[in-house]
């Protein structure tokens, strides 16, 4: 994505300057959710049941670390690993 192209992209910008929504579930609520789904294949005894904790897992697996990047900085972020790297680096000293 050229310099150009990013500088319409973030003048028009759907996300409201927000370049990054943060992930949608927490660790513990995507746990409770999967722990919530055992809990009832184990009241119910029915085998059918089993495939629901299995659908779940794999749905809200990965919820926890997920977020929305806008488009150009998912750009920038591939563009340049030193800025991946810097932001990291921030991270890690807070």
């Amino acid at each position: 994505m050229s310099t150009i192209e990013q500088q319409v992209t973030c003048s028009t910008c759907p996300w409201s300057k927000f370049c990054i929504t943060p992930p949608v579930m927490s660790k513990a609520e995507v746990d409770a959710k999967i722990q919530g789904d055992l809990d009832k294949v184990k009241e119910t005894k029915d085998e059918g049941a089993l495939m629901q904790p299995m659908l779940s897992a794999l749905m809200f697996s990965g919820k926890d670390t997920e977020c929305q990047v806008c488009p150009v900085f998912a750009a920038k972020l591939r563009e340049s690993p030193l800025l991946s790297t810097k932001i990291r680096e921030l991270m890690k000293a807070m």
